[in-house]
């Protein structure tokens, strides 16, 4: 866990991270596992998606630019709140092993073809 007072962590084989709202620098991992972000801020956070392990990826209301995530082949879950689903269609139709869609804090307006999902079995 990684807040204003804390700038690293303890171990060098961290695999889960979880982000507060205010922080204001973080440690890049390119061996973590799960993203989980809580919190309003803005802050662009693009340099943890460098990493190819990433298996849960929970963004909250953060916005982020989907195309230039690296390639999501290890992904099994994505949470995602207040980002037009629009810009998102390209980046889930990559998502092969994806098996929980969380979309259940978002009012969903467009529809998405999640025909090429095979492994997804929850749609929140």
């Amino acid at each position: 866990v990684y807040n204003d007072h804390v700038s690293q962590h303890s171990s060098t084989t961290c695999r889960r991270q979880v982000v507060n709202h205010q922080i204001k620098r973080f440690a890049r991992n390119k061996r973590m596992r799960s993203f989980l972000y809580f919190g309003e801020s803005e802050i662009l956070v693009e340099r943890y998606f460098e990493t190819k392990l990433l298996r849960v990826l929970d963004l909250g209301a953060l916005p982020l630019p989907f195309e230039r995530i690296w390639d999501p082949y290890h992904l099994r879950y994505l949470g995602i709140d207040g980002i037009s689903l629009k810009y998102i269609a390209d980046f889930i139709s990559k998502l092969r092993f994806l098996q929980t869609l969380d979309v259940s804090r978002y009012s969903i307006r467009e529809t998405i073809d999640l025909r090429k999902l095979t492994s997804l079995r929850h749609v929140i």
